[in-house]
């Protein structure tokens, strides 16, 4: 037998076993915060009432809702909790939201406390209807949406009505993959909001080995007239969803609003919407595109809707820091359908968008404060006509009186530029979205040096009034660097502290984020200029580390993205470049002394100077920046001026050793005899950079005997030259549309240099072509007519830079220029800085200074084609130009080519042609032969398939094959090259899309984040 104590001895185990377990569930609970404090302060003028809040504080854990209420100074408010782990009843992660009410210039203190809640009803509900549509309501508005149920190929907007009224608008999937399958994801109802996720996956395509997904949250807050969609996207070029807005209502007008004060607003007008003739053809109804913040395209607005006599609906583009790759097709179209249908169509590209729905009542207000109707030059649509009298002209949208601007250079308040206009949905995207109480709680520092100084200075506008880098905002910035330098920067203020950080904020300006960008890279730069010098006059800031870290983020990121490596070359043209280095240049001594920090010492400033200099070309005694591009800014920046500036910039490498050489991005600069006598230089544009390039696709700019011979226009903003037949390049058109632009994306394929002979291709290709006039200048946004084809027009060019070593016989260029495609007219475009021109057979000589040799094809049509620009950045500037044209002979197809040779003397050799080959006699008997015996053009060859051959002096040498043709050629890390839709050079190709996939390192990415939440 056990003794008495050991029989005891299991109990009294268990005893402590199951106290030691009760300790350990109680001591979690005693530990357990019973109060939770946080406090905010509102730093605006502006009142904010029952705004959607998240509270700035950790939930402790485990966290159960139903024991714990919420406080807003004392007062029980409704609260809710967004779950990112657990269950309504045991929370692991999550944060909280209420309705918040903060006066101006006032704090509010949250209290999250233990105990027991009122019952708070939930306000927004989630209705199941009928068991075919789910229901978000708020009483205020309602959207409906689609279930996993249903069947067919439900749209995710099902419809939207206002109060109990009537239900409008649907939508559905075009040129989409099969359904695979549709799940939705419903939170709990409450008193703050309630949200939608739906999640579209898609049947595997030809294409699409892996198939395609959309994800919609759709997000309705209490009290709100509109819903938040905020969607990720990731299908095909042409998969899209379409908004029907005039399902199941008969609206009257169009209301569209555009940016700013722009030419749209000379032409408001009211649009009556008539049921279109069932035998008309889709047409436009507005050539405008919903964009989340300013872009200077007129052709560019934020609200698009139509109205009744008692209801207005529509979408409203924001968030833009909520946006991805928004210029790779994301952007809603406009266009109208037959039947009287209008449509939004959502391309559904891999991306992501943020947007509201809206529907409100009291329609006439927004009808008399936008602009309603077509924009210039969109003839109205077949049974449409203009409505009676124009709305009403207002102050500009975002103006109303001028912004006064402080001492400082920071506007003051905001009340004026965004509060202050009158309008009830510009005021409500802007305190509700741009300047919304949570982002201000989450992404600012709202208080300097512990004190709630002045006022919250930022202008939060739609429109251009502080985001436009030119004209007074450049001015300001120009006196506050100058003031920098004389080391008197004022000290900082809260205004000053939240200006920069709203000038840093993706959400307002055109920051290169998530795939956004700036007019230009130049203006970039300057736009970037402003927060860093403001960033200077917090140096005593409690937290200037991290503003320090935000400016020095922004001019690395500003760098990143203006500037492509290897070779240092420019998203902007040599001319705006130049500008731009010498922004950042004036800030190398200020940023040293307040930031720590030398720009001009980066990698990429200085390849961008080497840049420069090797992209220089002869200008009497010194140099000139490349005059390729829309214009040349650099204000007499040429001869010894330039090179003193690109070695005061840090870089001393002589231009003696500089040889033909690929810039990623921009193409090739081929060269000889560097600052010599004898000096040739030919830059070939064969990159993708387009910001500031302009109809340039595979142009050149030919220098020889340090003479300019073919030119590319510099031309100013007020007299731009950017059409294609302006450059010297091959041009098309159909005799509808005699002047045309293709627009593209050119790309390098191949480049070899020899010891004698470098060779480059490149290629463009483009599946529609726009017109455009006849001479300069041209219109700075173009948008059509279009002509699109069925099959690509695809542009190839080789050129062959030929060193001859021989003193008798200079250096001169052979060009080949191939073409296919649909049937349009080609035609050979030269501009030759001359007096005259005179033609021989084949043989053109332009002045005493340069010859054409015209090899294929043996017959052309012939037209001079002269102009005086009066207004060159050197004063008049006159061309010779010809146009060398193939008609379009093959009703249904074009294949042609042209080889041309350009030689720098009025006496050029004697030129013989046969089978793609030419032989150029010299005087003295020298002989050279250049042949093609093959084509890359159809992007099928085999490797060893010779594509140049060159025999000099009796020397063969193979320049190129066709393993030296690579479609899929590296571009260099071209970073963000595409600049806002200004210009319409066509959809981005697939291969720049892959291309440019990783962005260089997004140092501005979640850029204002002080609080890390």
């Amino acid at each position: 037998m056990f003794p008495a104590s050991s029989k005891r001895q299991p109990f009294a185990t268990a005893i402590l076993l199951l106290i030691f377990a009760l300790c350990w569930h109680i001591a979690p609970a005693a530990a357990m915060p019973q109060r939770l404090t946080w406090t905010f302060h509102n730093p605006t003028e502006h009142d904010y009432t029952n705004q959607p809040l998240r509270l700035g504080m950790t939930l402790p854990v485990p966290f159960r809702p139903s024991e714990w209420l919420v406080r807003q100074d004392g007062q029980e408010i409704p609260w809710q909790v967004e779950i990112m782990d657990g269950d309504a009843d045991e929370v692991r992660q999550g944060v909280i939201w209420v309705l918040a009410n903060c006066r101006r210039f006032s704090q509010a203190t949250f209290t999250l406390e233990r105990g027991a809640s009122e019952r708070h009803e939930a306000t927004v509900r989630v209705i199941r209807d009928g068991g075919m549509d789910y229901i978000l309501d708020n009483g205020t508005i309602a959207v409906r949406l689609p279930t996993p149920t249903e069947t067919g190929r439900p749209g995710p907007i099902q419809g939207i009505r206002r109060d109990g009224g009537r239900w409008i608008m649907s939508s559905r999937w075009e040129q989409a993959p099969p359904i695979d399958r549709l799940d939705v994801e419903l939170t709990e109802p409450g008193p703050v909001f309630a949200r939608a996720v739906l999640r579209y996956r898609f049947l595997p395509g030809l294409l699409d080995d892996e198939g395609s997904e959309m994800t919609m949250r759709v997000t309705l807050f209490a009290g709100r007239n509109h819903a938040e969609i905020h969607e990720k996207l990731n299908m095909g070029r042409d998969h899209a969803w379409k908004l029907d807005l005039s399902e199941g209502w008969h609206p009257g007008t169009i209301v569209v609003r555009p940016f700013g004060q722009t030419e749209a607003d000379s032409a408001e007008a009211r649009m009556e919407l008539r049921e279109t003739p069932p035998e008309a053809d889709v047409i436009e109804v507005a050539q405008m595109r919903l964009s989340p913040h300013w872009l200077r395209s007129p052709r560019t607005g934020w609200f698009y809707g139509h109205a009744d006599r008692d209801t207005l609906a529509g979408v409203i583009a924001a968030r833009a820091g909520l946006w991805k790759n928004p210029f790779d097709g994301i952007m809603p179209e406009l266009f109208q359908e037959q039947f009287g249908k209008r449509w939004l169509r959502f391309p559904t590209r891999p991306g992501e968008r943020f947007w509201l729905l809206m529907v409100r009542d009291d329609p006439g207000e927004p009808v008399r404060l936008g602009t309603v109707g077509p924009l210039p030059g969109v003839r109205p649509a077949p049974g449409m006509r203009p409505g009676a009298a124009p709305p009403p002209r207002l102050p500009p949208p975002g103006g109303g009186p001028r912004v006064p601007q402080g001492p400082r250079g920071v506007p003051e308040g905001i009340g004026t530029g965004a509060a202050g206009t009158g309008d009830p949905i510009r005021h409500m995207v802007v305190f509700e979205h741009l300047a919304s109480l949570d982002k201000l709680a989450r992404q600012y520092l709202t208080e300097y040096l512990g004190r709630r100084e002045g006022r919250f200075g930022a202008e939060w506008t739609l429109g251009p009034e502080a985001a436009d880098p030119r004209g007074e905002i450049e001015e300001i910035t120009r006196s506050m660097v100058r003031r920098a330098q004389e080391q008197s920067i004022p000290r900082g203020s809260g205004e000053i502290l939240s200006n920069m950080q709203v000038r840093l904020d993706p959400d307002y300006f055109p920051h290169y984020f998530n795939g956004w960008s700036p007019p230009t890279a130049t203006e970039g730069t300057i736009l970037t200029r402003m927060p860093v010098v403001q960033a200077m006059s917090l140096r005593d800031h409690p937290s200037f580390d991290q503003l320090r870290q935000l400016a020095v983020n922004a001019l690395e990121t500003d760098m990143a993205y203006s500037i492509t490596m290897p070779g240092g070359a420019g998203q902007d043209p040599p001319g705006l470049m130049t500008d731009a280095l010498q922004t950042l240049y004036q800030l190398r001594e200020v940023s040293q002394t307040f930031l720590d920090f030398d720009i001009a010492s980066t990698p990429r400033y200085q390849a961008a100077a080497r840049f420069l200099m090797a992209s220089s070309v002869p200008d009497g005694d010194g140099r000139r920046v490349l005059p390729l591009g829309d214009v040349d800014p650099t204000k007499g920046l040429h001869g010894q001026a330039l090179i003193r500036l690109i070695r005061d910039m840090g870089d001393q490498e002589r231009m003696q050793r500089l040889h033909t050489a690929e810039f990623p991005g921009f193409g090739v600069i081929f060269r000889h005899d560097t600052l010599g006598p004898r000096e040739t230089l030919l830059a070939f544009k064969s990159g993708p950079n387009r910001a500031g390039y302009q109809g340039d696709q595979l142009a050149i700019h030919y220098v020889g005997h340090r003479q300019r011979m073919a030119v590319a226009h510099m031309t100013t903003p007020e007299n731009r030259a950017s059409q294609e037949h302006m450059h010297n390049r091959v041009a098309f058109s159909t005799r509808q549309m005699p002047f045309a632009d293709i627009g593209g994306y050119e790309r390098l394929i191949a480049f070899r240099r020899t010891g004698r002979v470098d060779a480059a291709i490149g290629r463009v290709e483009s599946s529609r072509m726009h017109e455009v006039p006849r001479l300069p200048p041209a219109p700075t946004h173009h948008f059509g007519p279009y002509r699109h084809f069925d099959e690509p027009i695809v542009y190839q060019r080789t050129v062959v830079f030929i060193r001859t070593n021989d003193r008798r016989i200079p250096d001169y260029v052979v060009i080949r220029d191939e073409f296919q495609g649909p049937a349009v007219d080609a035609t050979y475009c030269l501009h030759v800085d001359a007096a005259n021109v005179s033609r021989r057979d084949n043989v053109l000589t332009f002045g005493d200074t340069m010859t054409l040799g015209v090899a294929y094809p043996e017959e052309f049509g012939f037209e001079e084609f002269n102009w005086t620009n009066p207004r060159g950045p050197r004063g008049p500037e006159a061309t010779t130009g010809v146009r060398l044209t193939i008609p379009a002979t093959d009703p249904d197809q074009t294949h042609g080519q042209f080889i041309t040779v350009l030689y720098p003397d009025a006496r050029g050799p004697r030129i013989a042609s046969r089978d793609n080959s030419i032989t150029l006699t010299f005087p003295g008997g020298r002989r050279d032969v250049i042949s093609f015996p093959n084509s890359a053009l159809d992007g099928e060859i085999a490797d060893g398939a010779v594509l140049v051959r060159v025999n000099h002096g009796g020397q063969d040498e193979v320049i190129l094959r066709g393993r030296d043709v690579n479609l899929n050629r590296s571009q260099g890390e071209i970073g963000l090259f595409q600049h806002q839709p200004g210009t319409d050079f066509g959809p981005i190709p697939d291969w720049l899309l892959q291309q440019r996939a990783d962005f260089p390192p997004p140092t501005q990415r979640n850029l204002l984040n002080p609080h890390g939440n």
